[in-house]
């Protein structure tokens, strides 16, 4: 399987990458500039190498086009968001789509559906359990 992991910060990004590499999965990973340990590109280069893409917060195109482009099957976020950094997002053309029908409390499945198309399944039952 091609997994996409759209990383936050914290240790659970690390945690996601290691064990869909054992699981035996193709790995892309997409980090956030604002969030993300720079220690993940580091780790996502060991072997087996993990694709790997910085973006900013409000690239939720840009996002969704890295995946599509490696071919990704299903979709994790693992790893915290601060609050506060979302409200100084510059979105981009699909994440002010998503912004437009929402509202604080919907903005995360909001993103969670546009991100799902028919060849990325996002997996909102994994969860950050650290």
């Amino acid at each position: 399987m091609r997994l996409g992991l759209i990383a936050g910060n914290g240790r659970f990004p690390f945690l996601v990458l290691d064990a869909a590499r054992a699981a035996g999965h193709d790995v892309t990973v997409v980090a956030l500039k604002e969030e993300t340990f720079p220690d993940l590109a580091e780790a996502a280069s060991r072997p087996p190498a993990a694709a790997f893409h910085w973006i900013s917060i409000g690239e939720l195109g840009q996002c969704i086009s890295l995946l599509k482009a490696a071919r990704v099957s299903q979709a994790v976020m693992a790893g915290q968001v601060k609050h506060t950094k979302l409200f100084n997002v510059r979105p981009d053309w699909t994440l002010g789509r998503v912004l437009i029908q929402a509202d604080a409390t919907f903005l995360y499945r909001t993103s969670s559906q546009t991100l799902s198309s028919p060849s990325i399944q996002h997996r909102p039952d994994i969860q950050d359990r650290t």
